[in-house]
């Protein structure tokens, strides 16, 4: 019981419904709260693996973690850094031969090559209407893409503190809508078992009660 109690209290919060474990976390630092997410993150990425929501986790990706440092341009297949970023990490300007040449952040450029799905893999799973027809390999794609973001996201830095600090809180916010997607499995798996319990319990009073009755 001591050493129950000498625990320090933030290992308490995993046992706290996951609203109000995200709830104090908004009033922890940054870097100390992507330290308590990351066996919430570690947990929840096997359910995602069991998902049947293939089309939900792309759509999740794309509007929570891509979406937020770039946008589509108008009628093109074009993604631009949003201005918001651009400020936060303005590109580089030299001259070159008389001419003025300008290169964006190479952190907005690592993000933009690092983050971006697949366009093919993309169509193939938005259009099949039914999860049995999209292949095992694209769903686990976009769980790998999602497994890569909060790697990437969650250990870069960029030395600007602003910057660093909304890549982090998007990442928090993106594992919440994950974390619902992840306990809706665990529902489900919960109870799959039950109704195997069940049988089983259905068949044993039968062959071993019944029977004998």
């Amino acid at each position: 019981m001591p050493a129950v109690r000498n625990q320090h209290w933030t290992t308490w919060i995993k046992w706290l419904p996951i609203e109000l474990r995200l709830s104090i976390y908004d009033f922890i630092d940054i870097e100390t709260r992507m330290q308590m997410l990351t066996p919430l993150i570690t947990d929840t990425m096997p359910y995602l693996y069991r998902s049947k929501e293939t089309k939900l986790l792309l759509h999740k990706y794309e509007q929570l973690i891509y979406m937020q440092f770039f946008k589509k341009n108008d009628n093109t297949t074009v993604y631009s850094t949003k201005s918001y970023f651009k400020t936060l990490l303005p590109p580089t300007t030299y001259l070159k031969n008389n001419e003025v040449q300008t290169q964006s952040h190479p952190v907005l450029k690592l993000l933009k090559q690092e983050l971006y799905f697949s366009a093919y893999a993309k169509r193939i799973i938005m259009s099949s209407y039914d999860y049995n027809f999209i292949h095992r390999h694209y769903h686990n794609s976009v769980i790998e893409k999602i497994q890569g973001s909060f790697n990437l996201l969650s250990t870069l830095v960029s030395y600007n503190h602003e910057f660093d600090y909304q890549i982090k809180r998007i990442l928090i916010r993106f594992l919440h809508h994950l974390t619902k997607i992840s306990n809706k499995v665990k529902e489900e798996e919960h109870e799959q078992r039950m109704l195997v319990y069940e049988r089983k319990i259905r068949r044993y009073y039968r062959k071993n009660i019944i029977l004998y009755r």
